[in-house]
């Protein structure tokens, strides 16, 4: 049954009681290992050996694996809170780093209810933006702080209104293939590794080696999920039907009149259909996870991500080509750092995600063991 504007009014100003206030998220990956730090990385698609080879990167400067500049997301994943019932759109987060997280460590979050914001579109009709604010520690030292935004959308409307169900769906030729499977391959001899990020041979307007991701396929979002983690929606047998007592609008139904996870958007057609998308799409955070890849391919072993700012424009669909780019555009040399413009654009010329990255190019205080 859709929900009526007065159910939406009552909702959001019971929401609106709650800003400020802590909510508890379980957590997904606390222990950090070499392991949990691998898989992540290989979810992303990043086989740079900083991550996914203890020997390699024990060498390192920073004596051993550390983990991608959007890890922390996998500690503790940052959702959306109240609204039962509304769709959950995730369009982009906001990482600042203390330094990076190690193998080895304990990681804990303290969640907030950060802010909610009316919106009104003529996909969502009313819709409304949430954020959150979590902040990571190790112990007493906090580590890292991430603001997440979700759009909150009514299914109705989404399925009525329908701005992407038009858009065209590509089937790639043999010779494509051929092709994009030899740009991944051109594309390890690109990356720093144990080369220093050289501050002084950089320039405002300098672009950095692209990275392609795709064309998207479901076994991508399977080896991603494995990495982040499932979270809260995607949860197996008793788990799930303990957590479906708990918020009973939380399920959406399947052919076969099956509770679900509303989750399944990313994976079936049909009910990525119901919901006003041509078909499944990706996970938000895990082309903010390519975009760190980009960056990290590009700084090598010295140097780490201090901040990485992405927003989720459009969604990106299975089949779909994603170049990842970056552009300097500040090198501050007092501070011994660089930022740089980051997008993510499909075949068809969409950019559906952007933001920046500000890289250090030394490891801070402590940074190394």
């Amino acid at each position: 049954m859709a929900i009526t504007d007065a159910e939406l009014d009552e909702m959001v100003a019971k929401f609106r009681e709650r800003i400020g206030s802590t909510f508890a998220l379980v957590p997904i990956n606390k222990t950090v290992t070499d392991d949990v730090i691998r898989r992540y990385a290989l979810g992303v698609g990043d086989d740079n050996p900083l991550f996914v080879d203890p020997e390699y990167a024990g060498s390192s400067p920073w004596g051993g694996v550390i983990a991608p500049p959007s890890f922390l997301l996998t500690a503790v994943k940052t959702r959306s809170q109240g609204l039962p019932g509304l769709h959950g759109l995730f369009c982009g987060v906001d990482i600042v780093h203390e330094r990076p997280v190690r193998a080895g460590e304990q990681l804990g979050a303290v969640n907030h209810v950060h802010s909610i914001e009316e919106k009104f579109g003529n996909y969502t009709g009313r819709s409304f933006l949430q954020s959150s604010m979590t902040t990571y520690q190790c112990g007493d030292e906090v580590v890292g702080k991430a603001q997440s935004f979700v759009f909150r959308v009514r299914r109705d409307k989404a399925k009525e209104s329908s701005k992407y169900k038009k858009l065209d769906r590509k089937s790639f030729t043999d010779e494509e293939m051929r092709d994009i499977q030899q740009r991944y391959l051109d594309e390890v001899g690109r990356r720093r590794g144990a080369g220093k990020l050289d501050l002084d041979t950089i320039n405002v307007g300098d672009a950095i080696p692209s990275l392609i991701k795709g064309p998207l396929a479901v076994s991508d979002i399977i080896c991603w999920l494995n990495g982040v983690g499932t979270g809260v929606f995607v949860r197996s047998s008793r788990q799930w039907y303990e957590y479906l007592s708990r918020h009973p609008k939380a399920g959406i139904k399947n052919d076969y009149g099956v509770w679900d996870s509303p989750e399944i958007v990313h994976w079936d057609e049909r009910l990525a259909a119901n919901i006003g998308m041509p078909g499944p799409y990706d996970y938000g955070w895990q082309r903010i996870a390519w975009l760190g890849h980009l960056v990290t391919d590009w700084i090598g072993d010295h140097a780490w991500v201090q901040r990485l700012k992405v927003d989720l424009k459009a969604p990106n669909y299975v089949g779909d080509l994603t170049t990842l780019t970056g552009t300097v555009t500040e090198v501050d040399h007092a501070a011994g750092a660089v930022t740089v413009d980051i997008a993510a654009t499909d075949h068809r010329g969409r950019v559906t995600a952007k933001g920046f990255a500000r890289v250090l190019a030394g490891r801070p205080e402590g940074g190394a063991r």
